[in-house]
């Protein structure tokens, strides 16, 4: 049995859904929207330097 991964078969959109949630006329909205994209990007970053330092720890040296 082959399980299918999402994330490789589609895009994920979350930057254009910020943008369109700053774009909204509620001011709260618009003051949400960088917060979003902060953790977008952090969760990325962590995500990428945990990756990085568990093949690190598993590689042979």
């Amino acid at each position: 049995m082959k399980i299918k991964n999402a994330y490789k078969t589609r895009r994920l959109s979350v930057l254009p859904k910020i943008f369109k949630f700053a774009m909204r006329p509620y001011h709260e909205w618009q003051n949400l929207a960088p917060a979003g994209a902060l953790m977008a990007t952090l969760a990325v970053l962590v995500l990428s330097l945990g990756s990085r330092f568990l093949i690190k720890d598993r590689s042979p040296r």
